[in-house]
């Protein structure tokens, strides 16, 4: 009886070992695969919004204005995970899908309709960007990103490869500065 049942666990194990590859496995509804993690010690997700035929996320870092090894990470409707190359991480929370373009902005990212991912650097658009809203004079060609210590940027966007571009400081929050930059390609 016991050889039966050895028999019997080894086959379950093989069974769930080839289904593993074309189906990822959850325990109660969770995916392990799907965990995020990040070196600070917290790591949460800043946001989550459903584009380009993926869903995107970015985790988060507690207080880091200038980046972070956090990540911008997409998620396929195989359920397969990835770690963009594009990630600048910090503390961002804003997301806003800019219609007149067809672009999301998730923190930092400009992802377009196709799934293309341009990133204004944590230089060029410091803190720990919060909210994103449509311009209040030019909503077809502009966007505000706020950041939690008061900064108000904005970006000049339009349709084509580049994206957004230009993020200059329209208000200092705290006495802080910052130069206009450029979304990398």
């Amino acid at each position: 009886m016991a050889h039966l049942t050895w028999t019997v666990f080894l086959v379950c194990v093989a069974a769930i070992a080839a289904r593993a590859d074309d189906v990822p496995r959850s325990f109660g509804g969770r995916f392990p695969h799907l965990a995020v993690s990040n070196s600070s010690g917290e790591c949460g997700i800043g946001a989550v919004v459903p584009w380009a035929k993926r869903l995107w996320l970015v985790t988060y870092a507690p207080h880091a204005r200038h980046g972070s090894d956090d990540k911008l990470y997409e998620i396929d409707g195989r359920l397969r995970l990835l770690a963009r190359p594009e990630s600048v991480g910090g503390t961002p929370a804003a997301r806003f899908v800019h219609g007149p373009t067809g672009q999301l902005l998730i923190g930092p990212h400009l992802i377009d309709e196709r799934g293309t991912v341009r990133t204004v650097s944590a230089k060029e658009m410091e803190g720990r960007l919060s909210a994103a809203a449509q311009h209040p004079t030019d909503p077809a060609g502009k966007v505000l990103v706020y950041d939690m210590e008061g900064l108000l940027y904005e970006l000049v966007c339009r349709r084509s490869s580049r994206g957004c571009s230009s993020p200059g400081l329209l208000l200092a929050g705290m006495g802080r500065a910052c130069m206009p930059g450029r979304v990398s390609s």
